[in-house]
């Protein structure tokens, strides 16, 4: 009884290793497939810009400087290799303050809401003539990148 008892075990745990290991492999699988279908929708440049665009909001937000060397450890620790040129020109190109814009801009534009009822009128053509000198005198720092 006892042989017997012992041989069931042995040949659920294999059953169960077995099941387990092919579960492990169909895992491996579906992520290469994942990844297969990633990097055919989009190229080199245009993943490693999206990481980088990532990774200095990550940085701003934890208030970190928005360098070259954090930029591609954020990059690496999401999976993504980033050539040490392109984030060198993307950390010059981007910086806290120009983040620190752009944000406040989406906001503003995200809390303002759809303008409603005949008084508005002027009110959305003040908005817009600020926006308009906000975005002049951000461009000017930036030397003619954009």
């Amino acid at each position: 009884k006892k042989t017997k008892k012992k041989k069931k075990k042995k040949k659920t745990k294999k059953k169960k290793r077995r099941k387990d290991e092919k579960e492990a492999k169909r895992k491996e699988e579906e992520k290469k497939n994942i990844n297969r279908r990633i990097k055919k929708t989009m190229s080199d440049f245009e993943n490693q810009t999206l990481a980088l665009s990532y990774a200095a909001l990550l940085l701003r937000d934890s208030e970190l400087e928005i360098s070259s060397a954090n930029l591609q450890k954020v990059a690496s620790a999401a999976g993504v290799t980033v050539q040490g040129a392109f984030a060198n020109t993307f950390a010059k190109s981007v910086s806290n303050e120009f983040l620190d814009n752009l944000t406040e801009k989406l906001t503003t534009i995200g809390a303002a809401g759809p303008a409603t009822g005949a008084s508005s009128g002027g009110a959305t053509e003040e908005v817009a003539e600020e926006e308009e000198e906000e975005e002049s005198s951000s461009d000017a720092g930036l030397g003619g990148l954009f």
